[in-house]
């Protein structure tokens, strides 16, 4: 948590991604396909999903394994939500990222928007640090009807930061899920209580499994961000 700390605090440049797709090179925006920056064509009958992994996966890697909540099974995430139906947008971050990655996110929805894509049809899904990164995307980008889903994204980090800078400016459709037994990360309701004309919902799970739950594609989880994803309350 002390490292997780320190580098959230920190804003530095970003190493620019590529725009390599992770679904066997097809051209143009498929449904169910997923790349690591924009597709080099944009269909704007569409939905994109931008999923945030956790901060493990910056330090260890794609295959990273925790000790306390075992693999974090991101390929796995990434396949479940474009086997939804969604265009996912979703890297390997380096360890080196800093909160102007949520900056850089809202950068590339503007670019969705400018190519005709519904801001509805727009979703940022974040989990741990990647939820807080897409918080830094919601208040950089102003837009209230772009979706967001954070999640165990909030009680992490510079929380102080969160209550002062960003959460007065949150802006979007805003879904916030954590499950009872994390011990890392918890509700959003403070953060969104301070954004005034915000729509946002939270939920709290009861699995038993912690942080760990979003480590995995679970039915649980995947469910829901699907569902906010599409428009439903």
């Amino acid at each position: 948590m002390a490292l997780l700390l320190v580098v959230l605090m920190s804003l530095m440049p970003l190493t620019s991604a590529t725009a390599a797709p992770v679904d066997g090179g097809r051209s143009g925006a498929q449904p169910g396909a997923s790349y690591e920056d924009l597709p080099p064509s944009i269909d704007a009958s569409r939905h994109y999903l931008f999923y945030l992994h956790g901060r493990i996966v910056e330090l260890r890697g794609r295959h990273a394994v925790s000790r306390v909540h075992g693999p974090y099974d991101y390929d796995g995430i990434v396949k479940a939500l474009a086997d939804r139906g969604f265009i996912v947008i979703s890297e390997v971050r380096p360890a080196s990222t800093r909160l102007g990655y949520g900056e850089k996110v809202a950068g590339q929805i503007r670019r969705l928007l400018a190519a005709g894509v519904k801001p509805e049809h727009v979703t940022v899904a974040g989990f741990s640090k990647g939820g807080f990164l897409s918080l830094v995307a919601s208040a950089t980008l102003g837009q209230p009807n772009v979706n967001f889903v954070i999640m165990a994204g909030c009680g992490i980090g510079p929380s102080r930061q969160i209550r002062e800078e960003f959460a007065p400016r949150l802006r979007g459709r805003i879904l916030s899920l954590y499950d009872a037994a994390d011990r890392e990360a918890g509700s959003c309701r403070e953060a969104f209580d301070r954004a005034p004309g915000l729509q946002s919902r939270e939920v709290r799970l009861d699995t038993g499994v912690g942080h760990g739950l979003f480590y995995a594609p679970r039915k649980e989880w995947l469910d829901l961000v699907s569902a906010w994803a599409s428009g439903q309350p």
